[in-house]
């Protein structure tokens, strides 16, 4: 079965299920964002009242879409299998895994011999 975390969908919309299934974008993150502001991006990112980056809210015709979702750990019961999805889809490129080392993954290490 397949759980599509993530439909197709606006950036801001994409970015606030992001945020739901996975947990906050690192702040250093959004900061870099900010820093890199340009036509494509200008409207995703905000500061809020304290000066902090944040995501700007998403279109109101997808706030019930966004509701909708749930925490990653909700689909995945798997510990093993949560552990490798969580580090597939790390926010940050420098920490996420890489494809040889998601392949040394205990997931795919596991006994799969009917008893």
């Amino acid at each position: 079965f397949c759980i599509p975390f993530f439909e197709l969908a606006h950036d801001d919309l994409h970015l606030a299920m992001m945020e739901k299934v996975l947990g906050p974008i690192p702040a250093v993150l959004l900061k870099k964002g900010m820093q890199n502001i340009n036509q494509y991006n200008r409207r995703l990112l905000v500061k809020d009242a304290r000066g902090a980056v944040c995501l700007a809210p998403c279109r109101q015709d997808g706030i019930s879409k966004v509701n909708s979702l749930k925490r990653v750990n909700e689909y995945v019961k798997d510990k093993v299998l949560l552990d490798l999805i969580r580090k597939l889809l790390e926010y940050d490129p420098a920490q996420r895994i890489t494809a040889r080392d998601a392949l040394s993954h205990p997931f795919f290490q596991a006994d799969t011999t009917p008893a």
